[in-house]
Order: structure tokens, then C-alpha cells, then sequence
């Protein structure tokens, strides 16, 4: 075969791949391999008796180390450097400060520079050094293997080369693919390196596209795709932890070896977390263009399309200080909305089966499922996962959690080389992904520097050809990013891109978020109008029908991503024709005009209707989900003002509405002032529903997110009032969202009134010295807030240790094992399947012995059962809700429960419970309040039992399909 590129494997994958040739060589079973870090001179040791080449057989003590250069020069100069670093590690030998034990019967020096083969030199001369110390390392062998060596040994062992194919490939994929791979993997290769080149050039558009009148007007991801940062949930309460690059971070972790039987650090996955057009789908997006093009740059016939995206891809990688992907991983984004579609008609659909489905569809070749498992053994992988909050419908979210957790078995199944990056909302997130599995990176928001840079890249493209607006449109966004009222909507990259757009025709831009999005539509419809086409004469007649219909398919959208197999956001276009019937009929058009009108809306809503554009063959939605948010949220805030609250009312604790929502309070609060007060009122009757609501405050994470987005700013009453709601936070147990809080509260008190932070500061001190979980709350939370500025850092600095030791020992450890060494709040282990019907009585006869003082019980179902408990329930409740009961409590014994020190800690492992039956459960009020009972009735001690508990029944109640309430019209 030919030679192989060992320079790009790097020092760490070099050592890996010395290390599994030599295991090839002599059996797994017979070697000790040493990992990063200190090795003592060694990265492979061997008692065994092995033949080191044909007919030379070592025995005794052999020891093996790695010697890489970056850049190998000349031969002579590669000899000399080699040379250099041999006679380092024989000195170290026989030093006595380093005191290297025990001592070596045979020394090998495997390099991946290339030697001379002319006797006296090259090779000769490196040998040489083994002379020099001889009377004082006394060796029975060695041996330096050096590149062409090393070359032909993978020639030898086509496992070790196939388990770096990605490192060692370059140049002509194609034709390399037949040197590094085998048999039928070769003619799979040829085929899914096609469909990269097809996916490059069908993926290079941003989202948010063809949004003008010019006629470049479609920006390719390459020219303004930019990197973020995003802070790193492991240890994210550490003062000390600094944001990362995500791009440039992900890169660097792709380019290792991640084959289980290979890699030796913490898991390769990702979770990307960020907010509304915060740009998790842009840069799992580009992340996929980037590998795409580093895949198929050197391949023939890949058309003149395709290699103009290659082009303007490393060119922008150039321009941004992005490295180059040195493994070639192959990148596949797979859309979750859609997948939950299918698995919506069929649950068992496997990933594999449905990403062969899609790539068949793209190409001439059927793929089936196991060739794309051949694949995946044979050939490193980059999977982005894309949308996981879309996935809304909790029976199909369970299906999709459980195919993905398949996909890992079939993976290691083929021991593959293999990083997948998730991306979802942080609301109704309940960590899914297990952080066992997954880092998780929360998206930070974009600082004015980082805005304002953005902006520029987007003038560059977009206005490049008009100096003139391309200097005002920049000196005005350099305005907005200096003015407090208008840099708060500049945080995020989709609110930069549509200030940037408005910035065009007009000085000065909105200062709140809804009316930001909606005068970007009532921008992109002037421009629509302004076009001489029919289609604009259509939107100019019909002004009030398009808005209505905009909003109409936006909350049909909405509501139909609830529900089971509908989580692609589309509406067919026989829908949309009835949409706009109806809508005509109400303004008694005559039966005839309104047919033809509706006929013909829905004509032009196949290819454009201002925000609306085809999805597929027969079907339109919108390009970002935010503008459908921002449709749904006009439609709830139409009509009478009773009505309005109603609607509200019925969202406001929905995960999946909470965009929505925002944005409907920000209309409100713009064009219906005298309802801000309704909303406030609303925040307090959804804490005192119930006895559950009382004790989870779940209006607290409303009343965040309201604050952080300035609803009804710049007025001090409002902003106090959700204050005071907002900080309900440090009442409750730490969950889920509880990092969030306080980095609002934080930025709060930097931006709003001055009585805000004295404020805080007080709920949090007083917090601080109550009993647990809220002093646990609080104290995690101004760890947080001591890596920031302001008087609530000074605070955080002020009372709190970095080890918790005011705690005591065993519980610092529990806060420790619970909080700072995961992503976020605690997954449990074990959760069973739907509950088994096996009647009342078994279920809570087995508890009797979990009472008394004993209170560290095997299963967190243990805290919530009472002696007697036969007794108890049928007192409290009927056969119903009894039943119910039992559903809980199966559920809470499938959460084990270990000790850390002294203290009980549920067991923090990926979470296997029905969210249906616990929903079930919880719509009855008996029951709801039994379960509040039982939590106030928990020792302050078992706060995390406490804490595991609040954080399911929360993402619980958050899951609960809305749309369902929001009335018959809609």
C-alpha cells in the first residue's frame, strides 16, 4: 500500500496508535498501556515473550515510548532530533532523581519521523546513542521504528488503520479510501462522500434568507456563520470557570480518536443549550459545513456549486481564526422535528434506519441501515442532533430519547469513532441527554463588542457593493450597542441580523423584543409589496388577510407540535387555502370572490408569502421558529381583553409556549399597557393554585424570564414587582433553571433600578441562614453570582467558601456529587417503564420498614410512604385517586438512592419516567396536594431527595400540551 500522513494524528494519537500497533503485535491481554500524564518514559510495557520482527524474538521486561514531531524536517535533521530526544530518555534511565523502576530488559522508540536507510546515517545514527550509555543501562534489546516502519506495520493491521482512517487520510479521499479501508466499506464510502458533497450544497444557507428586495439577499453560512461562546456547565460554579469558543472547541475535540477501546477522556458528546435565535442551529449547521468541506475538497467531479461553497468555507476559515478539522470526520445533521414525525407513526424507526432513509432519498444508491452501521465501524462520525425542544409530544419525546440511546449501543457495538452534538432550548430541558453522557454548554449572550462584530459581517455581504449604507447601517448599530434600552436586544445573533435589516431605512430601532420582530415584518412585507409581481399586488389588496393568516398558521403550528407525529412545523396547503376562507368569510366576501382569493394566497404561500415559505412538495412554515412565535403570540393577544388573560392563563406554565408567551406579553404591554397589571396578578394566582404550585413557585422561572426581557421596562414598580416574584427561586429546592436565575438576577441588578440589588441581596442573606435545600439554593447561586461584577459578586465572595466546608463535611460532599460535577440538576437511575398494575397493596406493603429514624431509604418512593400507609391512603383518598398515588410512588421507587458520607443522594444517572402517568396523576387535586404534604414533611437534611423530586414534577407540569385550552376558534 502506500504511505500515511502520521503527522496529522498530533502527540496524544500518535502515542494511542503506537500503543495499538504494539498491542496487535504482541495481544491485548499481555500488555499494560499507560494513559496521559506522567508516564515514567513508558506508553507500553510487556513481560511477554514476542517476536518484535520475523525471527527476532524478545523476552524480559520490554518498555515502549513514543517520540512525535510536529513538523519532521530533512532526514539528517529528523536523526539528530530524534537522537536528542532518545539520549534525554536514556540519561532519564539512569538518573537516579528520576529513580525510574524497575529497569528495562529491551527498549523501543517508536517516531513518526523518517529516517535515512544510507548506512552510517539516518537510522545508523540515531542506534548510535544506544552505545553511549551501555555499560551503564545494560539492554539485552532495542530498536527504533520509525516512519516507514511504522507505515508498513498499519499496512499489517488494516484494525489499527481503520480505527484511524480519519487522521491518516488527505488529499484524495476517494482514492485513499482504498488504502486505509477494506472491501464493501470502500463502495459505501464512495457513495456517502457524494451525498456529503450534495448536503454541502443544500445546507449553505442561513436561515432567515431571501428576507429583501436585493439580490443577494440569500447570505451562505460561510460568509457570516460566526463562533460563539458559551460557558461550560461542569464546574460553571466555580468563579474561576472562562467561556469557550464552541466552534474552535469542538473542532479540537473532534480531531482525537474517540473510539471507546482508544479514548481515555471524559465523554466526547456536547449539548449545545441557548435560547430563542440565540444560533444553536447555525453553528451545528456550519459546524457540519465546515467537516463537509475538509471531507470533499479534494475530490474529483464534486461540481462547480459544491466547490464554490468549499472555497468560501475555507476562506472564512482563514478570515476567522477557525483551525481546520484534522480528522475528517463525516457530518450528518439530523433534524429531530423530523425524526419525531416518524417516529410519531412508527416508535420503533431507529436512527440508523432513518438517517439511511434520508440519505437514499438524496442520491441514486439505497443505503440500508446495517451498511450505515458497516460505516460507522469503519470511518469517524460527526452527528449534530439538532432541535430537541421541538420535540414537544412527551410519548414521542420518550420513543426519541430511547432510538438515541440504541444508537450509542450500536455504536459501541463497532467500537466507533464517534462525537454527536445535541441542540435545545433550555426551557422544558430536564437533561434528557444525560450529563453522564454529554457536556453540556449553555450559549452566552453576544456583548456589545461581539454584536457590533457580527453586524459588520453581515454589512460586509450584504451591503458591500454600497458604501454608503454599509457605513450608515454600521454607525448605527454602534449607536444601538452603546444605548442600554436598545443593546438589550442585541444579544443574540437572529435579534442582531433583524436590527441590522431594520437599520437600512431607518435611524433608529425599537426597544422592546416583540416590536423589534414586528417591525422586522412589517419591514419584509413593505419590501414584498414593493416588488412588481402579483404576488405583491395580492399583498397589497389584502393587508389584513395575510397578517391574519400569518398568525393563524403560526398558533396552528404552535399548537399542532404538541401533539404526537406533528413536530415538524408545516401546514398543508389545502389548510392554509381553508385558513384563508374562513378568515375572507368573515368579511362577508361574496362565496365566489372569497374561493378565488383563498385560492390564490395559498398559491403564493408555495413560494413566498412574506414570513411564510414551502417546506416540502405541498405544505408551507416559517424559516425560524421565533416568527412563528411571534404569529402565534399576535393571534392569542387579539379580542377582548378577558379572552386575552384567558389564553395567557392557559400557556403561561408551558414549556413550549414560554416564547410565545414573552412575546404576547410584550405586544400586551405595548399596545394594552393596562393589562401589565393583569400579568403581574397572573404570576401570583399560578403560585397559590394548588399546595404543589405553593411549594415549586413555578410563576418564579416566568417572572425570570419576563425580567430578562424587560417586559413593560423602563418602569421601577413593574421591575420590582417581578423582583419580588423572581426571587421565589431561593424558596424552593435547586432544580433545573436554578444556574439561569441567577445570572438573571445578576444582570438585573446591572441594568435595572438601583433598589434592585439591595433587594436581592437581602432575600438571598436571609435564604442563606435557613434550613435546607433553601440555604443550599442560595449558597450555589452566589457562587455563581462571585464570577461576575457587581454587589451581588461582591456578595457571593463575601459569604460563601469555594469547597462548601461551611456545610460540613458530608453535606459539601453531597452538593459536590449532586450539583458541581454535572451539567445540571440530578438524573436519576433506574426509572422503570409505565407503571405495573399489580394493585395498591403490593405496591405499599413493601415500604413498612422504610419508617422511623431510619431515614436513608433504598428508593426515593421510601420518604414519601408513612407506617401504615395502607391506612393513611384509603383515608385520604378514593379508589381513584388512590390508584393514581400508586403511580407516583412506583415511579419514585424506580429512583435508587445511595449514601455519600452520611447523607442519602439519589443515584444521578439518565431518567427513565412516563411524564404522561405522572401527568395523569398530578390532575388530580387530592393527590397533587399529598405530594406537596410529603415534601414539606421531608427532613431539611434530604434535601437532595427533595430537590430530584421538585425537578420532575416541575418539567412535568411544564410538559403539559396547552394548545388543547386555547378554545375551539383557534
Amino acid at each position: 500500500m502506500g504511505d500515511y500522513r502520521l503527522t496529522q494524528l498530533g502527540t496524544s494519537e500518535f502515542e494511542h496508535m503506537s500503543q495499538s500497533l504494539l498491542a496487535a503485535l504482541i495481544g491485548a491481554s499481555n500488555v499494560k498501556v499507560y494513559g496521559a500524564g506522567r508516564d515514567g518514559g513508558r506508553e507500553l510495557t510487556t513481560d511477554a515473550v514476542f517476536e518484535i520482527e520475523e525471527g527476532l524474538q524478545w523476552s524480559g521486561y520490554t518498555v515502549a515510548q513514543a517520540k512525535f514531531r510536529a513538523r519532521p524536517g530533512s532526514t539528517d535533521a529528523n536523526a539528530t532530533w530524534l537522537r536528542s530526544q532518545i539520549r534525554a530518555e536514556l540519561q532519564d534511565w539512569i538518573s537516579p532523581i528520576a529513580n525510574r523502576r524497575p529497569k528495562p530488559d529491551n527498549l523501543l522508540f517508536i517516531s513518526n519521523v523518517p529516517l535515512s536507510a544510507v548506512p552510517g546515517h539516518g537510522l545508523d545514527a540515531v542506534e548510535d546513542v544506544f552505545g553511549d550509555f551501555a555499560d551503564r543501562l545494560p539492554l539485552k534489546a532495542y530498536a527504533v521504528w520509525h516512519y516507514d516502519h511504522v507505515c508498513r506495520l498499519l499496512d499489517s493491521y488494516p484494525g489499527v488503520r481503520a480505527a484511524y482512517a480519519g487522521l491518516l487520510t488527505s488529499g484524495d479521499v476517494l482514492t485513499e479510501l482504498r488504502q486505509v479501508l477494506l472491501g464493501e466499506v470502500i463502495n459505501i464510502g464512495e457513495v456517502l462522500h457524494r451525498h456529503a458533497a450534495k448536503e454541502l450544497v443544500a445546507e449553505q444557507w442561513v436561515r432567515l434568507g431571501e428576507s429583501g428586495s436585493r439580490a443577494h439577499e440569500k447570505l451562505q453560512i460561510g460568509q457570516v456563520g460566526v463562533d460563539l461562546q458559551a460557558l461550560p456547565a461542569v464546574g460553571d460554579t466555580d468563579p474561576a470557570s472562562r467561556p469557550i469558543q464552541v466552534l474552535e472547541h469542538m473542532i479540537v475535540a473532534g480531531d482525537g480518536v474517540l473510539r471507546p477501546s482508544i479514548y481515555e477522556g471524559p465523554e466526547p458528546h456536547r449539548v449545545l443549550v441557548g435560547g430563542p435565535g440565540q444560533g444553536k442551529t447555525t453553528v451545528g449547521q456550519l459546524l457540519c459545513q465546515i467537516y463537509r468541506a475538509n471531507l470533499i475538497s479534494d475530490l474529483d467531479s464534486i461540481g462547480p456549486q459544491a466547490a464554490g461553497v468549499v472555497t468560501t468555507l475555507r476562506q472564512h476559515l482563514a478570515a476567522s481564526g477557525l483551525p481546520i478539522p484534522i480528522n475528517k470526520r463525516w457530518p450528518l445533521r439530523l433534524d429531530l422535528s423530523g425524526y419525531a414525525d416518524v417516529l410519531g407513526g412508527n416508535p420503533t424507526t431507529s436512527v440508523l434506519r432513518h438517517l439511511a432513509s434520508q440519505i437514499s432519498d438524496r442520491g441514486a444508491d439505497t443505503i440500508t441501515a446495517g451498511q450505515l452501521k458497516t460505516w460507522l465501524s469503519s470511518w469517524p462520525w460527526l452527528l449534530v442532533l439538532d432541535g430537541f425542544d421541538e420535540v414537544v409530544a412527551p410519548q414521542v419525546r420518550e420513543a426519541m430519547i430511547d432510538r438515541i440511546a440504541d444508537f450509542f449501543i450500536d455504536a459501541a457495538s463497532v467500537d466507533a469513532d464517534l462525537m454527536v452534538i445535541a441542540t435545545t432550548r433550555p426551557q422544558g430541558y430536564s437533561a434528557e441527554f444525560s450529563p453522564d453522557q454529554y457536556q453540556h454548554l449553555h450559549l452566552m449572550p453576544l456583548t456589545s463588542g461581539q454584536a457590533e462584530a457580527f453586524a459588520r459581517k453581515l454589512a460586509d455581504v450584504r451591503l458591500g457593493d454600497d458604501p454608503d449604507a454599509h457605513a450608515n447601517v454600521l454607525a448605527r448599530i454602534s449607536e444601538a450597542a452603546r444605548d442600554p434600552l436598545t443593546a438589550r436586544l442585541m444579544v443574540t445573533p437572529l435579534q442582531v441580523t433583524i436590527m441590522s435589516l431594520l437599520l437600512e431605512g431607518r435611524a433608529r430601532v425599537p426597544q422592546d423584543r416583540y416590536t423589534l420582530f414586528a417591525d422586522y415584518y412589517r419591514t419584509i412585507y413593505g419590501r414584498e409589496v414593493a416588488k412588481n409581481t402579483a404576488t405583491a399586488r395580492l399583498l397589497e389588496r389584502h393587508r389584513r388577510t395575510v397578517d391574519q393568516l400569518h398568525e393563524q398558521v403560526g398558533l396552528r403550528l404552535q399548537i399542532q407540535a404538541e401533539t404526537s407525529g406533528k413536530a415538524d412545523a408545516a401546514l398543508p396547503n389545502r389548510e392554509v387555502q381553508t385558513l384563508a376562507r374562513q378568515i375572507l368569510d368573515k368579511e362577508d366576501h361574496p362565496v365566489e370572490e372569497a374561493q378565488r382569493l383563498a385560492e390564490q394566497i395559498a398559491a403564493a404561500a408555495t413560494t413566498r408569502l412574506v414570513l411564510l415559505v414551502a417546506k416540502h412538495a405541498d405544505d408551507v412554515g416559517f424559516d425560524v421558529r421565533s416568527l412563528q412565535e411571534l404569529m402565534a403570540a399576535r393571534a392569542l393577544t387579539t379580542g377582548p381583553d378577558d379572552g386575552i388573560m384567558a389564553r395567557l392563563r392557559a400557556i403561561a406554565l408551558s414549556a413550549h409556549w414560554r416564547n410565545t408567551f414573552l412575546l404576547a406579553a410584550g405586544r400586551l404591554a405595548t399596545d394594552r399597557r393596562h393589562l401589565v397589571d393583569a400579568i403581574l396578578v397572573l404570576l401570583e394566582d399560578l403560585d397559590t393554585s394548588s399546595y404543589l404550585t405553593m411549594y415549586l413557585h413555578p410563576a418564579a422561572g416566568l417572572a425570570l424570564d419576563l425580567l430578562d426581557d424587560k417586559f413593560a421596562a423602563p418602569s421601577p414598580r413593574v421591575e420590582m414587582k417581578l423582583v419580588r416574584k423572581a426571587v421565589e427561586v431561593l424558596q424552593s429546592p435547586p432544580i433545573v433553571g436554578f444556574l439561569d436565575a441567577a445570572d438573571i438576577l445578576q444582570r438585573a441588578t446591572l441594568t435595572g433600578s438601583a433598589l434592585l440589588g439591595p433587594f436581592i441581596a437581602d432575600v438571598a442573606k436571609t435564604s442563606l441562614a435557613a434550613d435546607p435545600p433553601q440555604r443550599i439554593t442560595a449558597a450555589i447561586m452566589m457562587r455563581r453570582w462571585a464570577r461576575g461584577t457587581g454587589a451581588l459578586a461582591a456578595l457571593g465572595r463575601q459569604r460563601t467558601a469555594g469547597d462548601f466546608a461551611e456545610f460540613g463535611s458530608d453535606q459539601a460532599a453531597v452538593i459536590r456529587a449532586h450539583y458541581l460535577t454535572r451539567s445540571v440538576a440530578p438524573r436519576v437511575k433506574g426509572m422503570p417503564g409505565r407503571p405495573r398494575r399489580g394493585g395498591a397493596a403490593a405496591t405499599r406493603g413493601g415500604a413498612a420498614a422504610n419508617t422511623g429514624a431510619n431515614r436513608c431509604h433504598q428508593t426515593v418512593a421510601g420518604y414519601f410512604r408513612t407506617g401504615g400507609e395502607d391506612v393513611a391512603v384509603s383515608a385520604i383518598f378514593d379508589p381513584e385517586d388512590g390508584r393514581a398515588w400508586d403511580d407516583i410512588l412506583q415511579t419514585f421507587d424506580g429512583i435508587a438512592v445511595t449514601s455519600v458520607g452520611s447523607k442519602p443522594m439519589p443515584a444521578i444517572k439518565q431518567p427513565r419516567y412516563h411524564r404522561a402517568t405522572l401527568a395523569r396523576a398530578l390532575n388530580r387535586p387530592a393527590v397533587a396536594n399529598h405530594l406537596a404534604q410529603r415534601l414539606l414533611a421531608l427532613d431539611p437534611d434530604d434535601w437532595a431527595v427533595a430537590s430530584t423530586v421538585a425537578d420532575i414534577i416541575k418539567n412535568v407540569l411544564q410538559s403539559r400540551p396547552a394548545g388543547g385550552a386555547l378554545g375551539s376558534q383557534y
